[in-house]
């Protein structure tokens, strides 16, 4: 290229960064105001390896390919859900979960009431009829812990909250 052709696309960049500034790149710290919080799922699990051996004797004597998959799929399954752990994140000004491989998420002002009990932790939305449950006795959740970061939560948001514990959180 010649210096000259150089020299004029140089120009011309530096004329368009003049009028069109890059955009400034958010910090990463952004996520350090996320609390993770995460269980360990064995119901389903459990229920999907039951089935994989349950379908390996059952229908031991009709060998073919659909059957070895079938085996194959539900043992997969089980521990596809038994390494994924469910978790709560509380952020800011939103809560999400992870429900049955997706995320789902719901901002402050979606949540109608957050209800904290010994053991459990139930979240109730304003358009939507089913509740969220986080128990320690099913997918062992840190419910104490759950409980702390949902009190500041539900105080920063205004989000209604029932603390229905006994301990002190």
């Amino acid at each position: 290229m010649a210096n000259s052709f150089k020299k004029s696309i140089q120009k011309n960049q530096k004329e368009y960064y003049a009028k069109n500034p890059k955009p400034k790149v958010k910090k990463k710290t952004e996520n350090l105001d996320w609390k993770y919080f995460y269980g360990r799922s064995y119901v389903l699990p459990v229920l999907f390896i039951a089935i994989s051996i349950f379908s390996a004797f059952s229908f031991s004597n009709q060998v073919n390919n659909f059957y070895y998959f079938t085996v194959a799929a539900y043992f997969g399954l089980g521990i596809y859900y038994f390494v994924k752990k469910p978790y709560l994140r509380v952020g800011k000004d939103f809560i999400s979960t992870r429900r049955l491989g997706y995320d789902k998420s719901f901002e402050a002002d979606q949540i109608k009431t957050i209800e904290l009990y010994d053991g459990y932790v139930l979240i109730s939305f304003k358009k939507r009829r089913t509740k969220w449950v986080f128990a320690k006795s099913i997918n062992r959740y840190p419910v104490e812990d759950m409980a702390i970061e949902l009190i500041k939560f539900a105080s920063l948001n205004k989000v209604e909250l029932i603390n229905e514990t006994k301990g002190n959180i």
